[in-house]
């Protein structure tokens, strides 16, 4: 069985707090946040690791979160998003266009465990090559809490279910672009 820490459970959170001033309907248990513009810039760690030199990117999105509470417990969220960049290789400015889009559904059940399903479409092109890197589909993972912590306070989860059905191209085909 494989183990996970949601590192990305900070990031959702991070986003949210990002996403601005969330519209919070008064006699219902939904939360909407909206950004429009968001700018994302951070390393790319995966495709850092499959090209073998740093990698970034550079992006810009527009995005809504809706939340979903049962009293005080969110019992799920679904998140809608359009990010529109590139990938940089800092060491000489080569680029690789990027487009992602789709929707995410995450639903967190009484018991702390977490079902995520992500949809949607990734796609890299390069003039006169076409798809070099990305993916089409549909991503599902169940995530059953350990009652252990990481390191930095962020439960970890055993993965229990996990499965793609789609297309996976992986990073490496921008490899020899930015290199």
């Amino acid at each position: 069985m494989r183990r996970i820490t949601l590192v990305w459970a900070a990031l959702l959170g991070m986003a949210g707090a990002v996403l601005g001033s969330g519209t919070a309907l008064a006699s219902t248990a939904v939360e909407v946040d909206r950004a429009v513009n968001f700018h994302f810039d951070a390393p790319a760690v995966v495709a850092t690791a499959e090209c073998g030199f740093p990698i970034e990117v550079h992006t810009v999105g527009n995005g809504i979160v809706i939340s979903r509470y049962d009293g005080d417990r969110l019992v799920s969220q679904t998140i809608q998003f359009v990010w529109k960049g590139y990938f940089l290789n800092p060491a000489n400015g080569h680029t690789v266009d990027s487009m992602v889009a789709g929707p995410e559904r995450i639903t967190y059940l009484d018991d702390g465990t977490v079902v995520d399903v992500a949809t949607g479409t990734t796609h890299r092109n390069l003039p006169g090559e076409g798809l070099v890197s990305g993916f089409i589909g549909r991503g599902y993972v169940v995530l059953v809490p350990t009652g252990e912590l990481d390191s930095d306070g962020f439960p970890i989860y055993d993965v229990i279910e996990d499965s793609f059905t789609g297309q996976w191209l992986g990073n490496s085909g921008m490899c020899p672009a930015l290199a």
